[in-house]
């Protein structure tokens, strides 16, 4: 199998996404093999979407809530979400972007630092939210002891303004963690020289037959080199 078997030209992922309500996780869920999916309110799955072909991950209602303020508020975000929120992978990169009148923001941490790439996303457009080549030259500075570890991770929050340096993500109503597991698989790999601790998880097979014999570093820096050429040949 070749490099098209992980993010590339062809950004294919399984992807895990945890739904968190003040902190309290109320959804945890894997998008198997994916090219990304969209966010939407409870009632609003199978609704039009912007992006036709990509998989609905409905938020929970806000039933499991015993908190009636918070409840009520979540609830008025909740119905300004349609038609949702779409994460997309083309183009060697995740991208996001807001369909509904419920603003949302992205990070790549839950604690993001200041200066730390994020912001609000765009409306009714996508915008570029995590670059799989950006991802590859910090995950080889890393494997080098060159840099500490390489974002893989996006954290939304909707309807309050993020990164909020005065409030933890915490106090936030609603907050959603988004994996793309073969990012978090490669990065793994590199701490545990070159085999994942995941054993037998699909997309470790994919990655392990893409090494063909190469060490994860030799393999990352000719894949870096590959997409390099594709974006300044």
């Amino acid at each position: 199998m070749g490099l098209t078997m992980i993010p590339g030209n062809d950004f294919v992922s399984d992807f895990e996404v945890c739904v968190y309500y003040r902190g309290r996780r109320v959804l945890q869920t894997v998008v198997p093999h994916s090219q990304g999916f969209r966010l939407v309110a409870p009632d609003s799955p199978g609704s039009p979407s912007p992006s036709p072909g990509l998989p609905d991950i409905p938020l929970p209602d806000v039933g499991c809530l015993s908190d009636q303020l918070q409840a009520t508020y979540t609830t008025k975000l909740l119905q300004r979400l349609a038609p949702g929120v779409i994460i997309r992978a083309e183009q060697s990169a995740l991208w996001g972007g807001r369909w509904g009148r419920c603003h949302a923001y992205w990070s790549h941490s839950e604690i993001p630092s200041v200066g730390a790439p994020g912001g609000e996303l765009p409306k009714e457009e996508f915008a570029p939210l995590l670059r799989v080549q950006q991802y590859t030259q910090d995950l080889i500075g890393y494997i080098k002891g060159a840099r500490g570890s390489p974002d893989y991770t996006l954290w939304l929050c909707f309807g309050e303004d993020w990164p909020d340096y005065q409030r933890p993500w915490k106090k936030k109503l609603i907050m959603v963690q988004v994996i793309p597991k073969v990012l978090e698989t490669l990065y793994e790999m590199s701490q545990h020289g070159g085999s994942s601790s995941l054993q037998g998880a699909e997309p470790d097979l994919r990655i392990s037959d893409s090494l063909q014999g190469k060490s994860l570093l030799e393999f990352l820096e000719d894949w870096e080199q590959e997409m390099d050429a594709e974006n300044y040949g």
